[in-house]
């Protein structure tokens, strides 16, 4: 059964009024998570040309910005409502599609997430452009796994609209490694963020029995401190972050798993979140992140969705 994350959120705010209680999910609950805090400081990083830049470089480019419109949207606000001067999120992102600037198959499914959330029926007419087209586009030229990453992040955006081409998920499944994880791309070494997206990008598609090997391999990559890294190094263990361990938490609440099961990582992730609002990417040098804002808003925010989006009959990994 296919429900869209519009249709998952709107469900949980309407279980939330209907309790009586404010809007917060269990990660800000239990993890003592400031969504509106960090939402709040993602403002203060807007261009004047309405878009963000991806915290290595000042000037706006378009992953950053349509990553930044789906945190903003997934935790409840209205993107229109973050202007710098008459300029809004959305006015950069139209800007940049109208300009032929928007042509990665990961920066095209970003887009495609960010707009289906924050604009909804939008999508086929953004900038002039049918987004949902050019994201079947994209994935019908992406079949040799050069980005895992940005293909599985196009399949999840694409799967809540339209129907996936069978070249983009059989280019993922050629791509997986032994050890039952993905790398960057085809032939690389396994890595949490991008087996973690083609787990929701397998998911998203239908595909729930085909990921128990990925969260097996999920599962030997987790911290003792129930965060983890990008990849764990060959001498020894390597500090859990917070990009890597948000992006896990998503691929758990996807495949229906208990995160309690998984050493609660939302409450790990939690501890990242800085006085001002924003996330650290990690614990021993401290220092306000967009990446890892980004990151992290989505994966508190939508944690109380697990029960909801859980799978009919999921594969699950040996605990």
């Amino acid at each position: 059964m296919k429900r869209t994350v519009r249709a998952l959120l709107t469900l949980v705010v309407m279980l939330t009024l209907a309790i009586g209680f404010s809007q917060t999910t269990h990660a800000q609950t239990v993890g003592q998570a400031d969504i509106k805090a960090a939402v709040k400081w993602l403002s203060t990083l807007q261009n004047n040309d309405g878009g963000f830049g991806d915290g290595t470089k000042p000037e706006s480019n378009v992953g950053a910005t349509a990553d930044a419109v789906y945190a903003i949207a997934v935790a409840g606000e209205d993107v229109t409502t973050f202007k710098k001067g008459d300029k809004t999120p959305i006015d950069y992102l139209q800007d940049q599609v109208k300009a032929g600037k928007v042509t990665a198959v990961g920066d095209i499914g970003r887009l495609l997430r960010a707009v289906s959330l924050a604009v909804g029926e939008g999508q086929r007419a953004f900038g002039g452009t049918d987004l949902v087209q050019m994201t079947i586009d994209a994935l019908n030229k992406a079949k040799d796994g050069g980005d895992i990453y940005g293909e599985a992040l196009a399949v999840i955006a694409l799967s809540e609209v339209d129907e996936v081409p069978r070249a983009a998920i059989a280019s993922l499944l050629k791509a997986q490694n032994p050890d039952g994880g993905w790398g960057s791309a085809g032939g690389q070494p396994s890595d949490t963020n991008s087996t973690a997206q083609v787990i929701e990008a397998l998911i998203s598609s239908g595909r729930y029995r085909l990921i128990g090997s990925a969260l097996a391999y999920l599962k030997s990559q987790q911290n003792a401190d129930g965060g983890w890294p990008l990849q764990k190094s060959s001498k020894g263990a390597v500090d859990s972050d917070s990009i890597s361990t948000a992006i896990v938490i998503e691929a758990l609440g996807m495949s229906g798993e208990d995160l309690v099961d998984w050493n609660s990582p939302d409450i790990v992730l939690a501890k990242f979140q800085q006085k001002d609002g924003s996330f650290t990417a990690g614990l021993a040098k401290p220092a306000a992140s967009f990446a890892a804002t980004i990151a992290a808003i989505p994966a508190l925010s939508t944690e109380a969705l697990i029960d909801v989006q859980a799978p009919p009959a999921q594969a699950t990994a040996a605990h």
